[in-house]
């Protein structure tokens, strides 16, 4: 995750992978509804919070964020389960970032509004995720208690070509600020998408650009060449 202004890496976003003997098994579209068919996505849910959060401890409080799937939020005790996790791996606020998919808000609003309002009173950031292809709504910038928005990268990635797509990133980003809320752009694998989010103002991006998925090995090397952890 790069802050835009100044070419920082400030964080990363843990990823899921099923391997066997190097090769993946199943793409997480496909391994995350079975887990939760299977009723082991509370288990997934703490083994990707803990691996992901002791990693960080390792590298200096590196900020990491970590997707929730819509299920998992609506569990009666999964912020007992992010407090636990952030409690024994001692996470600075802000540390960790937790990402929310609009339409596991639509499950039950009250309900998922007053879970993330509770998170983010232990110091838990709340993102967005794929902002513009669920159920974007203006109400949402006033309800939502969320830190940041995510824009799907499939308007990042049209945008030099489709100059609908490129109004649609600027008038979110836009907006967002107006709500105090950070955006990051999802999908950048180029520099000349890079520029236009600068000039938008964008605060953060991620994308092959920055860098391709990477294993912990491969994540400590990188990080010592881009961001001085």
């Amino acid at each position: 995750k790069l802050r835009i202004a100044d070419g920082r890496a400030v964080g990363v976003e843990a990823l899921m992978r099923w391997m066997r003997n190097g090769r993946p098994v199943a793409t997480p579209d496909v391994f995350i509804p079975l887990a939760e068919k299977a009723g082991l996505i509370e288990d997934t849910t703490w083994y990707a919070l803990s691996n992901s959060l002791q990693q960080a401890t390792a590298r200096n409080g590196l900020s990491v964020a970590v997707n929730i799937t819509p299920g998992m939020l609506h569990q009666r005790d999964f912020v007992e389960m992010v407090r636990s996790a952030v409690s024994t791996w001692a996470v600075k606020s802000g540390g960790l970032t937790l990402e929310i998919t609009e339409g596991a808000l639509i499950v039950d609003f009250e309900q998922a509004t007053a879970r993330l309002a509770r998170l983010r009173e232990f110091g838990v950031r709340i993102s967005i995720d794929d902002f513009g292809t669920g159920y974007s709504s203006l109400s949402y910038f006033k309800k939502i208690p969320a830190d940041e928005l995510k824009i799907d990268k499939s308007f990042v990635m049209r945008m030099l070509s489709d100059e609908a797509d490129q109004r649609l990133v600027e008038t979110i980003i836009t907006l967002a600020h107006q709500f105090r809320l950070d955006v990051v752009a999802e999908g950048v694998e180029d520099q000349r998408t890079l520029d236009v989010l600068a000039r938008m103002s964008c605060d953060y991006a991620q994308g092959y650009l920055i860098a391709p998925a990477l294993d912990a090995e491969q994540l400590e090397i990188w990080l010592r060449a881009n961001s001085g952890y």
